[in-house]
C-alpha cells in the first residue's frame, strides 16, 4: 500500500482494538468533511471506552486541515489515526486500493461518508463480513448528481415522477446551468441517468447502517429506498465550538448581505439574481458580499444604483467566512434542492447572532421552524418573491432591530440543538451496534 500512503503517515499498531476505517475521498475541504471530523472529535473518547479504533484516510490536500481539527484527540487517544494519501491515484484503481486497506488493517466496519458510498459493494465483495456504515451529507443516494432538484419543473425530485428520460434531461440542464462544457454535460446525462441509479440500487442492498443529518432527510430517502428505512439513523452534525456571540460594534454601520454559495444552481444563485434586480429597482443602499462570479457581471449591466457588490474569491477559507458573518447584517442561504441538512454557514451565523434567510424545507424547517420569529427568516422554498420580501423586511429593521433579533436566534439555537457530547455519544453507540451486528 506504499504507493497510496504518504511516507510520513503510516499509523501505529492498533492490536486490541476493533478497527473502523473512514475514507474521505474529496480533494477539497467542505462542510461534509468538517462534520465527519467533528463527529470523530466528539465521539472518539466514547469509542475508546468500547475498544473501538478509527483510522481516517483522507487526501493529502486536506491532511493538514484534518490534523489541525483533531490535534488534541490525536495526542490524547491511541485509538485514532489519520492517514494521508493521494486519492487521485487511489481512484485509478479503487479495487486495489480498497483491497490493500482491508488486508493491512482488517477493519470490522467501513465508514463511508459522502461520495465513497459508491464503493460499498466493492468493500462487501472483498470482505463479506465487514459492516458498511454509509454517511450521506447530501442527496447522492437518491440523485445521481446529488441535488435532488428537478430543474425542468423547479421542484424537489420525486421517485414517483422520475424516468430515465426525465432524469437525463434534468442532469443535462443542470450541468449546463452550472457552466459545464457541452460534451461533459451530454456524457454526464447519459451515464448518470442510465447507470448510476442502478449502481446506487446495488450499493443500497449492502449498506448495514445509513447515517443522515436530519429526520426529514431520513423520511425523504425512504421514499426512494424503502429497504433502508429500518437501517437509517438520524445524527445531527456537531456544531463548531469556537463561535461566540458577536458584539454590536462588529456589525457594519451600512446594510450588508453575504452569499457564499458560489454560482451553483443548487445553492440558490437564481434567487440571488432575482433579489439583486429588486434591490436595484427599489434603489436600496446595501452592500452584497458574494463569491458568485456571475453576480458582479449582472451588476455591471445596471446604472445609477446605490447598490454595491464586493466580489470574493470562489473558494473561501473558514476564517474569512466567519469574519464576513460577524460583520454582515444578513446571511443568505437560498438552497434550492432538498435540504438534507442546514448548512454550516447558517448554523455558524446563528451561533454568532447574525440573522439568516433560509428555506422552509428539510432540516432548516426541522431546526428553525420552532423559532419564535421563524416567519421573519424563513421563506417559501424556491419562491423568489417571498425570498426577496423576507430580505427587505429584515433590512427595514435597521441595525438595532437586527442585532436584537440575532441575539434571540443565538439563544434559540443553543437551546434547540443537541450538545456535541450528546451527538458524539450517539455516534459511538451507532458504531458499536454496527460492530455487534445489532442493526
Amino acid at each position: 500500500m506504499t504507493h497510496f500512503l504518504s511516507s510520513h503517515s503510516a499509523p501505529s499498531d492498533l492490536r486490541g482494538y476493533s478497527t473502523v476505517v473512514c475514507i474521505l475521498d474529496v480533494p477539497r475541504f467542505g462542510g461534509a468533511e468538517l462534520a465527519t471530523l467533528l463527529l470523530v472529535k466528539h465521539g472518539i473518547r466514547f469509542l475508546e471506552d468500547k475498544g473501538i479504533a478509527v483510522i481516517i484516510f483522507c487526501d493529502n490536500n486536506i491532511l493538514s486541515k484534518a490534523i489541525s481539527i483533531l490535534r488534541n484527540e490525536l495526542n490524547r487517544y491511541d485509538n485514532l489515526k489519520v492517514v494521508g494519501l493521494s486519492m487521485k491515484i487511489a481512484r485509478l484503481n479503487p479495487y486495489a486500493f480498497i483491497k490493500s486497506i482491508i488486508r493491512k488493517y482488517l477493519p470490522k466496519a467501513v465508514w463511508l461518508p459522502r461520495y465513497f458510498i459508491k464503493y460499498a459493494f466493492v468493500f462487501k465483495s472483498i470482505k463479506p463480513e465487514s459492516k458498511i456504515l454509509a454517511h450521506v451529507h447530501d442527496n447522492i443516494i437518491v440523485c445521481p448528481i446529488a441535488t435532488a432538484y428537478n430543474v425542468l419543473h423547479h421542484n424537489i425530485c420525486s421517485p414517483l415522477l422520475r424516468s430515465v428520460r426525465e432524469c437525463a434531461k434534468c442532469i443535462y440542464s443542470t450541468e449546463r446551468l452550472n457552466t459545464k462544457p457541452l460534451s461533459y454535460s451530454i456524457m454526464s446525462a447519459l451515464i448518470n441517468s442510465l447507470f448510476t441509479p442502478k449502481f446506487l440500487a446495488v450499493n443500497s442492498t449492502v449498506i448495514d447502517v445509513l447515517i443522515v443529518a436530519s429526520k426529514s432527510h431520513a423520511s425523504y430517502i425512504c421514499t426512494f429506498w424503502p429497504n433502508l428505512c429500518k437501517k437509517t439513523y438520524t445524527l445531527y452534525n456537531p456544531l463548531p465550538s469556537d463561535i461566540n456571540a458577536r458584539e454590536y460594534f462588529e456589525m457594519s454601520d451600512e446594510p450588508s448581505l453575504v452569499y457564499v454559495g458560489g454560482d451553483y444552481l443548487i445553492k440558490g444563485v437564481p434567487l440571488i439574481k432575482w433579489l439583486l434586480k429588486e434591490l436595484v429597482k427599489n434603489k436600496r443602499r446595501v452592500t452584497i458580499y458574494t463569491n458568485a462570479q456571475s453576480i458582479p457581471r449582472l451588476f455591471n449591466s445596471f446604472r445609477n444604483t446605490p447598490l454595491k457588490i464586493v466580489s470574493l474569491r470562489e473558494r473561501l477559507d473558514r476564517t474569512s467566512v466567519l469574519s464576513l458573518i460577524r460583520s454582515s447584517w444578513i446571511v443568505l442561504d437560498p438552497f434550492m434542492g432538498y435540504a438534507n441538512t442546514a448548512s454550516y454557514v447558517s448554523l455558524e451565523a446563528a451561533l454568532s447572532g447574525t440573522n439568516i434567510v433560509i428555506p422552509d424545507v428539510g432540516e432548516y424547517k426541522e431546526i428553525f421552524g420552532d423559532f419564535g420569529c421563524s416567519k421573519m427568516i424563513m421563506y417559501r422554498h424556491n419562491d423568489p418573491i417571498d425570498f426577496t420580501d423576507k430580505v427587505l423586511q429584515l433590512l427595514n429593521l435597521g441595525k438595532d432591530g437586527l442585532f436584537g433579533l440575532g441575539a434571540k436566534l443565538r439563544r434559540y439555537i443553543l437551546k434547540k440543538y443537541p450538545s456535541n457530547d450528546v451527538i458524539g455519544l450517539k455516534f459511538s453507540k451507532i458504531v458499536e451496534k454496527v460492530l455487534e451486528k445489532n442493526v
